[in-house]
């Protein structure tokens, strides 16, 4: 009797131990994947930032772009005109000599190939 009740007292305690470690088991289990969910949505997030910022890198520098082709553009009539004669928007336009036309041509292919060089990235 005595060692019927001692295994009856074991068992329940082997029992509860069991369902106690199978409780503690799940609970670090659910812990672990809300931390891994966790960690995937700041990844997730700062992917999400990057790739913005990445964007707007670019858009800032397609605008800086246009904006120094616009300017060696201007700089080219400029040149035109100082060393010719007339204006790029009467009606008559600019007339200069070759080797004028043709400084200010190789000017302006430099000109953009910096800009291109210096904001295409």
């Amino acid at each position: 009797m005595k060692n019927q009740k001692l295994i009856i007292i074991v068992t329940l305690i082997v029992g509860v131990s069991l369902i106690v470690s199978q409780v503690i088991k799940q609970s670090s289990y659910k812990t672990q994947l809300e931390l891994k969910l966790s960690q995937e949505r700041e990844v997730f997030e700062y992917d999400k930032k990057q790739k913005t910022k990445e964007e707007t890198i670019k858009l800032l520098n397609k605008l800086d772009l246009d904006d120094c082709l616009d300017n060696v553009d201007s700089a080219y009539w400029s040149y035109v005109e100082l060393n010719g004669t007339g204006k790029r928007d009467d009606d008559t336009g600019v007339s200069a000599r070759t080797y004028v036309w043709n400084t200010a041509k190789a000017d302006k292919a430099t000109a953009e190939d910096n800009c291109y060089k210096r904001y295409s990235k």
